[in-house]
């Protein structure tokens, strides 16, 4: 945590505006207590800004003695990570100046990030609950036996490099679980990765083999009391707390994870619970998974550059009342791994399965995402569903996005509750259908999607239209049926009454109109297909059988195993990025389409922001 001499001093302002004498915000003595008062406040913050101006040599202080010893490391080290240099005290200061004003940290005063695991430098951690920080270091074996939880109050923090293998076949799953109040500091590199993987053999891991992150927060979510049950083990999150933070998790790769133990009831790869905004979970990849790769249980959470590649089901799924943001989104289909019977999606969203209209309504807002599914690929199967799912209520906010490759529709929605949100069929008034806005797809492309490489957006096969007269009604073998009465029959799907809402067919036609959304086709007229080429990357890029996510096969160097897919192209018209800063600050004002810039250069490292060794797409 370092600050600048403007943001230190910026922070003590804040400090001294927001912690008035009668309400200072208190840290137990003698952490930050320099003038050794009994009370932690502004005045010390003042202190320590002073023995920074002079070199470490701090003024005498009133009471007295300089933290109670003389000492200054004695309760100046606010980070607890014994430094108190400079360089040492500015962070400190800063910290202190957050504590003061009530803002987020990772850290109790003074604690610092806890000792080593014990049992290095090989060590299995059992189903067990950590009470107190502990670090998880690099170059340290690290195997989890069973469920490990961090408790309220406690922080794991895991070093750059670590390597995190859960156990297959262990009793209890194998998982790492943040509770409400817990916090997780897992702070990888480009070059030195955080890696969450399987304890089998490069080779011999699969989908499924451990139970992957699960961080459980106190955000908001649209259930009563706004608490919910996580999926998989029953753990508690929600609170409604919308700035609540949860820790910071970048540059991490979690990979061959989810465990099913019932029908729709799932450890994902990368579960995040009822997560708040101040939480920082940006530059990270779910790989391999069982269930889905990245999934959002209600929560206000935003993030930057996620890869969701190779899951068993969907790439990024939301509910619960999820109103977030998301920047740079890669997800892809594996024809080998995606499962059949679960209907993949790149994107699917609800709002709530139990209140289609429960409140905070589901409306996060995506950008610049490539979305790709595993129609034509080598080992497809009908795993591969929409592109883009919505339903149950849920409204969105989608932009300069590329859908390509779904064996279904590139686009969909499901429930009038859904249809509701984003627009209004009004022909039998002979007026048009019109676009409420709260439910809007801007600056995209949906291509070779569904039957014949044509079917854009389709209508969700249990879309509920309403239906007022028999005139509007067809035979009675029609499945989606929604007239009563003798002879009645069910709705024909075209000529709604006044009431009823737009089909997704006039919803995606208006976005084509005024949105810039382009409906590029198949292979055979518009589109070139897709470019499964990330430049070849030669043997020196590769380090031998034992690293932890080798890219070669065989002994020695071999060959890369996965290229992932990057930037799909096509041939037409590409509409004009929109500017997701328009939407508010957290966006960056991009120039192009999808998760990648198709102009920056790719070397054997990858390409743009995908780079290795932090991003992996081993199957095995």
């Amino acid at each position: 945590m370092r600050m600048s001499w403007k943001g230190t001093l910026a922070a003590i302002g804040a400090a001294a505006v927001l912690a008035a004498p009668a309400a200072q915000a208190q840290i137990s003595p003698p952490c930050g207590d320099l003038n050794n008062d009994g009370s932690t406040n502004v005045v010390d913050a003042l202190l320590m800004s002073q023995c920074i101006v002079g070199g470490g040599n701090c003024p005498t202080v009133s009471p007295g003695p300089l933290c109670g010893t003389g000492s200054l490391i004695d309760c100046g080290d606010v980070l607890g990570d014994s430094d108190v240099s400079i360089a040492g005290l500015t962070a400190d200061i800063a910290a202190l100046a957050l504590k003061l004003t009530g803002g987020a940290t990772l850290f109790k005063a003074c604690e610092g990030p806890g000792p080593v695991v014990a049992g290095c430098p090989s060590v299995t951690i059992p189903t067990s609950t950590l009470t107190a920080n502990q670090t998880w270091p690099a170059g340290c074996d690290i195997t989890l036996g069973g469920s490990v939880f961090v408790e309220d109050g406690v922080t794991l923090t895991i070093q750059p490099g670590a390597v995190i293998r859960g156990l297959v076949g262990s009793i209890d799953p194998a998982a790492l679980f943040v509770l409400p109040g817990g916090k997780i500091d897992a702070q990888g590199t480009p070059t030195a990765p955080i890696i969450m993987t399987s304890s089998a053999a490069p080779g011999a891991r699969a989908i499924g083999d451990w139970g992957g992150l699960n961080i459980n927060g106190r955000s908001t979510v649209n259930a009563p009391g706004c608490t919910f049950e996580a999926e998989g083990l029953p753990t508690p999150f929600g609170g409604c707390d919308e700035d609540d933070f949860s820790g910071i998790v970048t540059f991490t790769r979690v990979e061959f994870a989810g465990i099913e133990f019932t029908t729709a009831n799932e450890l994902n790869v990368i579960t995040m619970n009822g997560i708040g905004s101040a939480t920082q979970i940006n530059f990270t990849q779910a790989h391999a998974g069982n269930d889905d790769c990245h999934e959002w249980f209600g929560g206000t959470s935003n993030h930057k550059n996620l890869i969701s590649s190779g899951c068993g089901d969907d790439g990024f799924d939301f509910q619960l009342g999820y109103t977030g943001r998301v920047q740079n989104g890669l997800m892809f289909q594996d024809g080998t791994l995606t499962d059949p019977g679960r209907d993949s999606r790149g994107i699917e969203g609800d709002n709530s399965e139990f209140d289609n209209n429960a409140t905070p309504r589901s409306n996060p807002t995506f950008c610049n995402l490539t979305v790709i599914g595993a129609d034509g690929q080598a080992g497809a199967n009908d795993g591969s569903d929409a592109g883009i799912l919505l339903r149950r209520g849920t409204q969105a906010q989608i932009a300069n996005t590329l859908v390509q490759n779904f064996g279904d529709a590139g686009y969909e929605m499901r429930d009038v509750s859904t249809t509701q949100q984003a627009c209004i069929d009004a022909d039998d008034d002979g007026m048009p259908e019109s676009l409420t806005g709260d439910h809007i797809v801007r600056s995209s492309v949906f291509e070779a999607n569904g039957s014949g490489g044509v079917e854009h957006a389709k209508s969700g096969d249990r879309q509920l239209d309403s239906c007022t007269t028999n005139a509007e009604c067809v035979g009675a073998g029609d499945p989606a049926a929604c007239c009563t009465g003798s002879g009645a029959g069910t709705c024909d799907g075209g000529d709604f009454d006044a009431t009823c809402e737009c089909t997704v067919p006039e919803y995606y036609a208006l976005l084509v109109a005024g949105f810039d959304v382009v409906p590029a086709n198949g292979t055979a007229t518009t589109s070139t297909g897709i470019s499964n080429a990330w430049p070849a990357i030669d043997n020196s890029a590769c380090v031998g059988a034992g690293d932890p996510d080798p890219c070669c096969s065989g002994s020695g160097a071999g060959t890369c195993r996965e290229i992932p897919v990057v930037s799909p192209s096509f041939s037409g018209t590409t509409p004009a990025a929109f500017d997701c800063s328009a939407f508010d600050g957290f966006f960056d004002s991009l120039s192009y389409l999808g998760a990648v810039d198709p102009g920056a250069s790719c070397t054997s490292s990858g390409c743009d922001w995908i780079t290795r060794p932090w991003a992996g797409f081993a199957r095995n």
